[in-house]
């Protein structure tokens, strides 16, 4: 039987949520679009728990018939696992992601959107006026810290927009 991607997440997604699977990817033939219907569904997991991957396995194959090869991630990556290497190519070159757990989606929307990096590098010149401030304050007194935070500043919009 040949299936659609969309077909695949519906199964595989509440088997990922059970088992807290991190990340679901397709790869080759599936993931290239060139499926038949002698082809088996590649599958690559992110498991924290890896003593759950038989479980996985177990359900995965039940579902999709038997027609499934699981891998884990970490084992297509390491150098050290007995994989064939045309294996690790179609990983590396054609896998899909159709499954990340929310967590670590929302993280990576985080970690890679250009505003939160603004508003790091912003805390921390902010930080280093409040440090700047301190030292002040502890050699000059309280009036000399307060300009020393509009100098601080000033001089950060000074040498950022250079």
């Amino acid at each position: 039987m040949v299936y659609t991607i969309d077909e695949i997440k519906a199964k595989i997604k509440p088997i990922a949520k059970r088992y807290n699977v991190s990340k679901v990817y397709l790869f080759g033939s599936y993931a290239r679009g060139e499926e038949d219907e002698n082809s088996d569904i590649d599958i690559a997991l992110e498991l924290g728990d890896i003593t759950k991957f038989m479980d996985v396995y177990g359900h995965l194959s039940t579902i999709f018939s038997g027609n499934v090869d699981i891998l884990l991630v970490s084992d297509l990556l390491s150098p050290k696992t007995n994989i064939g290497s045309l294996v690790k190519k179609n990983f590396l070159n054609d896998r899909v992601l159709i499954y990340q757990k929310l967590e670590e989606a929302m993280v990576e929307n985080l970690v890679n959107n250009p505003r939160m990096r603004d508003i790091t590098e912003y805390n921390e010149v902010t930080q280093n006026a409040i440090k700047e401030s301190l030292e002040k304050y502890k050699t000059e007194g309280i009036t000399k810290s307060s300009e020393s935070i509009d100098n601080y500043f000033e001089r950060m919009v000074r040498e950022n927009t250079k």
